[in-house]
């Protein structure tokens, strides 16, 4: 007679303690490692840069750019696709940019340029995103 497999979960394992050296150890070789994706993400933006500049000018050539790629993005449609006003303000909408902020790429400021509208006078519009570190 064969012996019966006992079900999933049922003969626990535990993984392998390891010291308190080593466990700083390896954390502080993931906070390095976290550092140097960040440091090479932020490099590879920066060599982007002309591209989006010279991108930005070919895109002011297609008449409403900017509104016909937020309608074609499902996340903004579902948050602004019912609103009327949002849409029209969105047709005076001439450019889109994105800067960034060292240390920290993830950190950044959006800025939408519109033409003369009868939304708002403000030109520029912006919101700046940042990223708090988590308390120890």
């Amino acid at each position: 007679m064969s012996k019966k497999r006992a079900s999933p979960g049922d003969d626990e394992i535990k993984p392998p303690e390891i010291s308190e050296a080593h466990s700083k150890l390896l954390t502080e070789l993931e906070d390095e490692h976290s550092r140097l994706v960040i440091a090479d993400q932020f490099a590879s933006l920066y060599k982007l840069i002309p591209f989006y500049k010279k991108r930005n000018e070919s895109l002011k050539t297609i008449d409403k750019f900017w509104l016909r790629a937020l309608q074609n993005h499902g996340a903004f449609v579902s948050l602004y696709g019912n609103h009327t006003e949002d849409l029209e303000a969105l047709k005076y909408l001439e450019n889109m940019w994105v800067e960034r902020f060292e240390p920290d790429p993830r950190a950044f400021r959006l800025e939408m340029h519109f033409k003369e509208n009868p939304f708002f006078t403000n030109t520029v519009l912006s919101k700046t995103y940042s990223l708090k570190t988590p308390p120890s």
